[in-house]
């Protein structure tokens, strides 16, 4: 009992709550907080900006690049190298012997500035297109994931709602249950009903309370999960705004654009152009490429450590330019590689096409069921009710046995349990067909 009522004083404290919280936070509005929160879509983000980063390295590859070099050297034993002697005979005379020689001096300093620029890089330009179309990727695949965010957290929203109104449902059949106790212990201080009944009907009070434990139970356990995905504590979850009891049903038309408008889809055909480029990238890869290049310079030499003077300057330009005869097969490899990936993006888009196409025409058939189903559990609900209402005024006029009672109750509950999971199955549904047809 006393468990019961600290669950129960839970939730009125809740209810007050939310009260005094922001008037009803819309779908919308908790959609926008759980992209805004995701850690995963921050990733995605962090992955955009690192293909960007990639563009621009590209890019600075082309442009002109700039170097100083500093260089002091001592050299405490000089190389030797040996002249021949025939270097100093004198014609006619005996040839003199060889003679070595040590070059260089003790200290040699020297100071450079580098420049070189690409004049012409084959691959360049398709680099360019490949990073680009990497770039893009990223973007596709950030709205992939947020449309799984989406769902997720509308799915959430909804089940703390339909909680809500589980707790609500479960309030009212513990007063109806603690009415028809009171009814049912009057008549049977008049010694119209046995003491069994009483007992029965002390029963279905307890049924009730422990019914509303688990229904709070459910909707604090459904708060926690929503406020995971915005990223609050569920103390700071604001009253959610009520659904339309009757929400309207979207058209359920097949539209074969919807395919192709698929983010999965159209990173899948950017992965193919990629993979298309990377084959022609290695063909250019192997053209030659033009450089220029040039080296202003000045170098000290001395014996006598005077670095201040001696400087003796020099200066040279040219173009450079290299070709590969031959790489062991690997561009060719390389090429075979990128064709085989190309292929299995063919396949895996045909594969995809067939999925969302199946995805879309299924969610459309559930979505349609749903909407029977919730049809018909809403007509079961109100005959339940309008018989409940009778019945229940046949027992307090004695014209009801306790048992008939009992069963009307039992069907009502049933009705309210199969109208409230009709309700989520159908708003789920929407939900994924939205998803799946891409009209979020």
């Amino acid at each position: 009992m006393f468990r019961f009522l600290l669950t129960l004083g839970g939730i009125v404290l809740w209810l007050i709550g939310a009260i005094g919280q922001p008037l009803g936070m819309s779908l919308e509005e908790a959609i926008n907080k759980a992209v805004e929160h995701s850690y995963t879509l921050k990733n995605r983000q962090v992955q955009q900006m690192l293909a960007g980063n990639e563009l621009s390295k590209t890019q600075a590859g082309r442009k002109p690049k700039v170097s100083i070099d500093g260089d002091i050297r001592f050299n405490p034993l000089l190389p030797t190298s040996v002249i021949p002697g025939d270097a100093f005979s004198i014609p006619g005379q005996p040839a003199e012997a060889d003679k070595e020689v040590q070059f260089g001096t003790l200290l040699n300093a020297s100071v450079g500035l580098n420049a070189s620029y690409s004049l012409w890089d084959p691959a360049y330009a398709l680099s360019i297109e490949i990073h680009k179309s990497e770039a893009a990727v990223e973007a596709v695949l950030f709205q992939k994931e947020a449309e799984e965010v989406k769902l997720g957290v509308a799915e959430a929203y909804y089940t703390v709602i339909l909680r809500q109104e589980q707790v609500a449902l479960a309030a009212e059949r513990l007063r109806r249950a603690e009415d028809i106790l009171a009814v049912t212990r009057t008549r049977a201080s008049a010694g119209t009903v046995l003491g069994i009944e009483v007992q029965k009907g002390e029963l279905e009070v307890q049924t009730a309370k422990a019914a509303l434990e688990q229904s709070g139970n459910n909707l604090q356990r459904s708060r926690l999960d929503l406020a995971r995905w915005i990223g609050i504590s569920p103390d700071e979850l604001p009253a959610l705004a009520a659904l339309p009891e009757a929400p309207s049903a979207p058209a359920v038309e097949f539209d074969p654009k919807w395919i192709e408008s698929r983010p999965v889809l159209q990173a899948e055909q950017l992965q193919l152009q990629i993979n298309g480029m990377n084959q022609q990238l290695e063909k250019k890869r192997y053209l030659p490429r033009i450089d220029l290049y040039g080296n202003l310079s000045a170098q000290h030499l001395s014996d006598d450590m005077a670095i201040w003077k001696q400087w003796f300057p020099f200066a040279y330009a040219g173009v450079r330019t290299s070709f590969t005869l031959f790489d062991g097969q690997r561009r060719n490899l390389n090429q075979e590689s990128y064709q085989l990936r190309a292929i299995a993006n063919q396949n895996q888009l045909s594969k995809l096409r067939e999925d969302i196409s199946f995805d879309i025409k299924a969610a459309a058939l559930d979505l349609s069921n749903a909407g029977s189903q919730l049809n018909n559990a809403r007509q079961t609900l109100d005959n339940a009710r309008a018989v409940s209402n009778t019945e229940q005024t046949r027992y307090r006029e004695g014209r009801l046995p306790f048992n008939e009672w009992r069963n009307t109750e039992f069907s009502l509950r049933e009705a309210e349990s199969a109208a409230l999971n009709s309700r989520q199955a159908y708003l789920l549904a929407e939900l994924r067909w939205r998803k799946a047809s891409g009209r979020w």
